[in-house]
């Protein structure tokens, strides 16, 4: 049995639990800690479990095996670093942290005292976009070699107050972390990193805040071009009237495409000015679990991460870059943020 420690009690914690229930076998929460006291000692009466006193009593429990970072962005790399230095493996919610210099301080951190850190990266396997379909048919060549992405989620969620507990509205405040950018950015970065073979080269960006009244981005828009001439357009906003949801591959023979409004996938083979060959699934759905059972597979057999730190460090470069050039209004060259950190090696 592994033993979770997990740190920050918001509503992060609803989603991890289904993952943790379907693995009881494996995985039990042994103690909760937030700074709340009415919320840490509400969790652990709900979830039997100990509500340590601070994060530092959690830390210096030996029983604890793994820490579950799910504290707001601004400080998941000191308390994951703070975790891995005290023997514990860690999962870190995303953004993995809001610079990239953080993010590379994490994985080194991870690899000197030889534990596992895995950001939770979960849509990859999750049904959103059914990306886990998606990459499947690229890796299987339906469509050629692809050239252009065009990934799109518009929402009208419009903020979330939150805990009375805890800092307001901090999901759309900058400095907490909190936006689109940070927000779902990580999670459509990180898949359109994962389906494209070749190396990120720029990045162009514009973040504005229109449509609310917090400093975090309500809208944000992305374009990346890749090392093989690739791009990437990656659009999200928190304040739509229009809600959609798209996720479309463009490539030498054909195309991909997710409409949430059918939950469908549609692949139409072929080439313009000739008939093509169209094809519809609705994928079967993933386990929630897979992000839990890869890490007790990392942690019993020895078995390599699905989601491995340096991958997410890359896409924290990428955020990192996007902020450059929306602040700066330039193209900004996804080497010159990676060489400011260190070698740049990935």
């Amino acid at each position: 049995m592994i033993n979770i420690g997990f740190l920050g009690l918001g509503r992060v914690l609803d989603y991890h639990l289904p993952a943790i229930r379907e693995k009881t076998d494996q995985f039990r929460i042994a103690c909760v800690f937030d700074l709340s006291e009415r919320r840490r000692t509400e969790v652990a009466q709900e979830l039997n479990t100990i509500a340590s006193t601070s994060y530092e009593d959690m830390l210096a429990n030996p029983v604890i095996d793994i820490i579950v970072v799910a504290t707001p962005p601004r400080y998941h790399a000191d308390h994951a670093i703070q975790a891995l230095q005290s023997g514990k493996h860690v999962i870190v919610e995303k953004p993995m942290a809001l610079h990239a210099k953080d993010a590379q301080r994490m994985v080194e951190a991870a690899e000197a005292n030889g534990k596992l850190l895995v950001v939770n990266h979960n849509h990859r396997f999750s049904g959103h976009q059914q990306y886990h379909y998606i990459k499947e048919a690229l890796d299987s060549n339906v469509i050629g070699k692809p050239y252009q992405y065009n990934v799109q989620l518009m929402s009208n969620w419009g903020g979330y107050a939150g805990s009375p507990d805890y800092i307001p509205n901090w999901e759309c405040k900058k400095e907490q972390g909190g936006g689109t950018l940070f927000s779902w950015g990580p999670h459509l970065v990180d898949m359109v990193l994962h389906a494209h073979a070749s190396a990120p080269r720029t990045v162009y960006a514009k973040l504005n805040s229109e449509g609310w009244e917090f400093d975090g981005d309500s809208n944000s828009v992305l374009m990346i071009t890749f090392e093989d001439g690739a791009t990437a357009h990656i659009e999200i906003s928190y304040v739509s009237p229009h809600p959609f949801n798209l996720f479309y591959v463009r490539g030498e023979h054909g195309s991909i495409k997710y409409e949430r409004t059918t939950g469908t996938v549609s692949i139409k083979k072929g080439v313009i000015k000739k008939e093509y060959v169209e094809e519809t699934v609705t994928p079967d759905p993933l386990p929630s679990s897979i992000v839990y059972s890869n890490l007790y597979d990392a942690i019993t057999k020895g078995d390599k991460l699905l989601i491995h730190p340096r991958d997410i460090y890359l896409v924290i470069a990428i955020l990192e870059a996007a902020v450059r050039s929306s602040e700066n209004n330039i193209v900004v060259n996804v080497s010159d943020v990676l060489n400011t950190v260190g070698s740049g090696a990935i």
